[in-house]
């Protein structure tokens, strides 16, 4: 276990080095503070207008009903930044761990000294699941903060999508990991994003006159990995109440789904010549 955490300790110090996702880091960060002060400014001027005594209460009320959507959708939309970076991170990070140490020819080398291939993609594994959740941690307090700031307090709909937004990143990037053991890790990143079960769903329905071609795409649809859940943009916009049992079965999905295809991933890796 000491060697998979080493080479999980390695593999967060390289990551945090490479210029594309300080960059995504870096520019995640520079939009959620415009949306921030968007926020931040949409809330105070909310708040003078109402106070305005020469408003009558139905242009009160229409007041606060412009600035709360107002609030909702720049809550909405701080989120979809985050989640959008986020899946671009885990993508870049998850089909480049075994890709990077053989573009950079110290792969042989890794693998000539007395570990396993099975705990050198562990730690590599475990490495960007780290910084997926340092990432999703970071951005979440940024998310958290802003909603508190502009209404005093923190609906429980937004502390269960920060809590399932960490979980969609392992998950989609453990996909993203089992698709680049097979193909290029450019065409792997695409597929694992755009290959939801949502996907296979509508091309299903799409061929439904043709019956043959129906099954096996059916197949692919309870195969692949359902993304539609996780994404709970249209919630927090709408201010929909998030059930927290639905929360626990998200993250109870992502794992053990995320848990399969680092199975098959060790698998394919142990049996392949990588070098």
């Amino acid at each position: 276990m000491r060697t998979v955490l080493a080479i999980a300790k390695d593999q967060l110090a390289d990551l945090r080095h490479r210029r594309v996702i300080v960059a995504l880091v870096l520019a995640a960060v520079l939009f959620s503070v415009v949306l921030c002060l968007l926020s931040v400014g949409m809330s105070a001027v909310g708040g003078r207008a109402q106070s305005m005594s020469e408003l009558s209460e139905e242009q009160r009320m229409d007041l606060a009903l412009s600035t709360g959507m107002t609030k909702y959708m720049l809550q909405t939309a701080l989120y979809a930044l985050v989640f959008f970076v986020g899946s671009l991170l885990s993508l870049i990070t998850f089909c480049g761990l075994v890709s990077s140490e053989r573009a950079a020819g110290s792969l042989p080398w890794v693998l000539s000294k007395p570990i396993t291939r099975t705990q050198f993609l562990m730690g590599k594994w475990i490495g960007a699941c780290a910084m997926a959740l340092i990432y999703a941690a970071i951005m979440s307090a940024v998310l958290l903060g802003v909603t508190w700031f502009t209404e005093r307090s923190v609906p429980a709909r937004v502390s269960y999508a920060c809590m399932v937004m960490p979980f969609k990143f392992v998950l989609l990037g453990s996909v993203g990991a089992f698709l680049a053991a097979l193909m290029p890790p450019a065409f792997a990143g695409v597929l694992a994003y755009f290959g939801g079960a949502q996907l296979f769903q509508r091309i299903s329905d799409w061929i439904a006159p043709w019956d043959w071609l129906k099954v096996p795409f059916t197949a692919l649809h309870y195969a692949a990995p359902s993304y539609a859940k996780f994404n709970l943009y249209i919630d927090l916009m709408l201010g929909r109440d998030i059930p927290l049992p639905g929360v626990l079965l998200l993250i109870a999905y992502a794992l053990a789904y995320s848990a399969v295809m680092l199975l098959f991933t060790c698998m394919l890796f142990r049996r392949r010549d990588v070098v």
